[in-house]
């Protein structure tokens, strides 16, 4: 064993001899310089000797912003709804429901974004696990100081939910399949209403059903195109034609967020040193 090995080991196992206060101050302490991997085997450490107390609660939470940040989502989910089962009614709940919206988001994206997988390729069921994460957080917490971002994330994620479904639906009308078309087309406008690629699910429609010679659809959803076009042409929406792959802006990668109020990686201790207990 090399010298700088043995001199790590031995910082290991001088660690895991702290006291709960201690430990917990130290893991806190490699959270907030960064060290997510070190500060996330540390808490693991705290919660294992001293399950029962103040900070195995702490470490528990702050353990899954660790483990989001180590790049470790199913580890980091795993974590979150362990906590939330077994402190249902802990004061930053809601900033848990957040992190999840927050990892679900970023599940697998950076793999399929480098991989160069098409949008409509993608599995967006990550997104749509997100979508619920962050409508969950804003219903039973609608003074949260998450639900602002919440709710903004939401409109990126319903945006890009609908553009995987418009890649879709112009997949199978530019290989003539008019019927499946109409009805992927059909389903964005039910599914992501206020999403921008609901403009050009409307005239897909329209085509597919001049296709198929279904006049009276033709005309009814000529009249929704022009009802709304107004609307479009102030939004800036356009259009893309059925031949282009082209797709709208994308959605603005997450932040991580601060850990909530006391937790906050400012904050040296979060608990009282003197009142809680060794284990």
């Amino acid at each position: 064993m090399s010298p700088q090995d043995r001199a790590k080991r031995m910082e290991l196992e001088r660690i895991a001899k702290l006291e709960a206060p201690a430990l917990y101050k130290h893991a806190h302490e490699k959270l907030v310089h960064g060290s997510f991997n070190e500060a996330s085997k540390e808490f693991d450490t705290l919660m294992s000797k001293y399950p029962f107390s103040r900070y195995a609660t702490q470490a528990q939470l702050e353990q899954v912003y660790a483990l989001y940040r180590s790049y470790k989502p199913e580890a980091a989910i795993g974590a979150a709804m362990r906590f939330l089962q077994q402190h249902p009614r802990h004061p930053h709940v809601d900033y848990v429901l957040y992190l999840e919206g927050l990892i679900n988001t970023d599940r697998n994206k950076s793999l399929t974004r480098h991989l160069g997988i098409k949008q409509s390729e993608r599995d967006v069921s990550s997104l749509s696990a997100a979508f619920q994460d962050f409508a969950l957080m804003a219903a039973r917490f609608p003074n949260s100081r998450y639900v602002a971002d919440a709710r903004q994330r939401m409109i990126a994620l319903r945006n890009e939910m609908a553009e995987h479904e418009l890649d879709i639906t112009l997949f199978y009308q530019n290989r003539g399949a008019w019927v499946a078309a109409a009805r992927r087309a059909q389903g964005i406008i039910e599914n992501y209403p206020g999403a921008p690629q609901t403009a050009q699910a409307l005239l897909i429609m329209k085509a597919c059903y001049a296709k198929l010679g279904l006049t009276d659809q033709v005309a009814q959803v000529d009249t929704l195109i022009q009802a709304n076009r107004a609307a479009f042409e102030a939004a800036g929406i356009k259009v893309k034609a059925a031949t282009t792959t082209a797709r709208v802006a994308p959605a603005a990668s997450s932040t991580p967020p601060p850990l909530p109020e006391a937790e906050s990686h400012k904050a040296a201790a979060v608990v009282d040193d003197t009142a809680a207990p060794n284990g």
